[in-house]
């Protein structure tokens, strides 16, 4: 029998073949957002959408039903006809993203309520509330987990462009952290499975504003498990030009990326123009073209395949040329609507624009895939890793390797007394596609080991999760990986 004590823990990783030049990393995706007012648009939609996406955003910024989120009452008949033809037009199958937000569209306090219209003012006693108030946080919370139950994304956003409020309304930032810091931990332990996060904005890099963000990303980024961006550098960016492309800063995305750099990125949403923006009540006037928007595309996918991004969504499929008209005729028009009226890749008249053959090449690519995740027994349905004694001092390792198969597979040996930061003291690499390792553990008396699989390309995937819901935050660094991606997915 072995004398050295191996207390087992549950998680494991596995092995993607090796990445090309010409694969992508990320999930290509678009938003459902209608160019008119008839059903028979919002299908029309779809219909180009589906077929060139192999991720659907379903970005929800329309206010809270705030009154039966805290109740558990039925929402109001508009509420549930919208997420009833969100689900039932996205391909069974097809990776969901999903994004609501507790902040108002303003991005400078509350969001609003979401009833028979949305983003109406918020209704008795809630009119007065504040981020931090209990009722609110609890109600916004039950409200994620409904979307969450219903939509069973991969990726939940629970707070759209989170760090406008500190630019917007400084004076409620702490108000939101406290709502923030309440919210997640739940959402985690009840969805580990669920990739949860909160999206920021981008500004140029070295600008003030920029500079000014970064300490309250840097807070939020604690209760995020992505670096996920927003951002329209054309309305947003800086100098002249801002229409054009080749103005973009060479860090654009990275600096973004290297304030998380332990965190998967992703684009949350994004657009370019393709035609001229004139906003006369603002006196804002940026050139646009065609080609414009398509050198825009490339280089956004070129950046993102350069930060290993998780996914890409472009916001406005089809110019909405036609709904702004009818905002104008019923008086509903705002300025605001003309800053993303003619980013589509379709335009007004739904015919495509040279940046949709771009697209679709990509989205062609083969793309690199992503370590499902080893059996647990618990997050992960199927046989739960095992350690028994075989001859001597070694032991028998043994893991789930059929319920999802991995090109190979290595083992991560953990000194439990440095928990919770789960420090690495030893690992096995090429431990083999059976499910099975036979050998001496390292000396010590308090090991935990994770059966982790890698293709000797440098990638792997997730460490199972902790009594939190939270990604263990280990990673093997002796058998030539360096990039950890958690975000892979196992059918069972």
């Amino acid at each position: 029998m072995p004398t050295r004590l191996v207390t087992v823990l549950i998680v494991s990783l596995l092995l993607i073949p090796a990445f090309a030049a010409e694969d992508r990393w990320f999930r290509l995706g678009f938003t459902p957002f209608n160019y008119d007012i008839t059903d028979e648009a919002q299908q029309e939609v779809y219909s180009l959408i589906n077929p060139r996406q192999d991720v659907i955003a379903h970005h929800l910024d329309d206010g809270v039903p705030w009154p039966e989120a805290a109740a558990g009452d039925p929402y109001n008949p508009n509420v549930e006809a919208n997420l009833g033809e969100r689900l039932a037009s996205t391909p069974p199958g097809m990776t969901i993203y999903l994004a609501t937000t507790p902040l108002n569209s303003g991005r400078d306090g509350l969001a609003d309520y979401w009833g028979k219209d949305a983003n109406m003012p918020r209704p008795g006693p809630w009119a007065d509330r504040t981020f931090d108030d209990p009722e609110v946080i609890e109600a916004y919370f039950n409200w994620c987990r409904d979307l969450i139950d219903r939509f069973q994304p991969l990726y939940f956003n629970y707070a759209i462009e989170a760090n406008e409020l500190a630019r917007n309304a400084p004076e409620k930032w702490d108000a939101l952290m406290t709502l923030v810091r309440a919210v997640y931990p739940k959402l985690k332990r009840e969805y580990p499975k669920v990739q949860i996060f909160v999206s920021i904005t981008l500004r140029d890099p070295g600008t003030s504003e920029w500079e000014d963000s970064k300490p309250f990303i840097t807070e939020v980024m604690d209760h995020s498990q992505m670096m996920a961006v927003s951002t329209y550098r054309y309305i947003f960016g800086a100098g002249e030009n801002k229409g054009d492309p080749s103005t973009l800063p060479p860090d654009w995305l990275s600096a973004a990326a290297d304030l998380a750099p332990d965190k998967p990125f992703a684009i949350a949403e994004t657009g370019w123009l393709a035609e001229t923006l004139w906003v006369p009540d603002w006196s804002l006037y940026v050139p646009g073209n065609p080609a414009w928007q398509n050198d825009y595309v490339t280089r956004l996918f070129t950046d993102a395949n350069a930060l290993n991004a998780r996914f890409v969504i472009w916001f406005i499929p089809v110019d909405y040329d036609n709904l702004y008209n009818w905002m104008l005729l019923l008086g509903q028009a705002t300025p605001t609507w003309l800053l993303w009226k003619d980013t589509g890749l379709w335009d007004g008249t739904v015919a495509p624009r040279p940046s949709l053959p771009t697209w679709e090449a990509w989205k062609a690519r083969s793309r690199a895939p992503v370590p499902p995740p080893v059996p647990d027994g618990a997050a992960w349905s199927g046989s739960a890793l095992t350690v028994e004694p075989a001859t001597g001092e070694e032991v028998t390792v043994t893991w789930d390797s059929s319920t999802c198969p991995a090109a190979g597979y290595h083992l991560l040996w953990l000194d439990l007394r440095q928990l919770p930061a789960y420090q690495g003291v030893d690992e096995v690499c090429a431990a083999g596609t059976s499910g099975s390792w036979t050998g001496l553990p390292p000396a010590g008396s308090a090991l935990g080991v994770l059966a982790i699989a890698d293709d000797g390309g440098g990638v792997e995937g997730s460490h199972g999760v902790d009594s939190r819901g939270f990604e263990r935050p280990s990673v093997s660094t002796a058998c030539g990986l360096t990039l950890k991606l958690t975000d892979g997915i196992c059918a069972p």
